[in-house]
C-alpha cells in the first residue's frame, strides 16, 4: 500500500509540474510573473505599441503594392 502511495505522490507531482509548463508555453501565466503592477502594465502598453508598429508597416506595404499595380 505504501508503494501505491508513493507512486500516486510521485505521478501527480510529475502532472502538476507538467500542467505548469503548459501553461507558461501557452502563455497563460505570462501576466502573473511580473514583480510590480507597473512591471506588468508597461509590459502590456509596449506589446500594444509592437501590433500597431506591426499593423502600420502591412498598412504601408499594402499601399505599395496597390500602388505598384496602377
Amino acid at each position: 500500500m505504501e508503494m501505491l502511495t508513493m507512486i500516486c505522490e510521485k505521478l501527480w507531482i510529475v502532472m502538476m509540474l507538467a500542467a505548469f509548463f503548459i501553461c507558461l508555453a501557452k502563455g497563460w501565466l505570462r501576466k502573473g510573473f511580473y514583480i510590480t503592477r507597473e512591471q506588468g502594465e508597461e509590459n502590456e502598453y509596449r506589446e500594444k505599441l509592437e501590433k500597431e508598429k506591426k499593423r502600420q508597416e502591412i498598412l504601408k506595404k499594402s499601399k505599395m503594392s496597390c500602388r505598384a499595380e496602377k
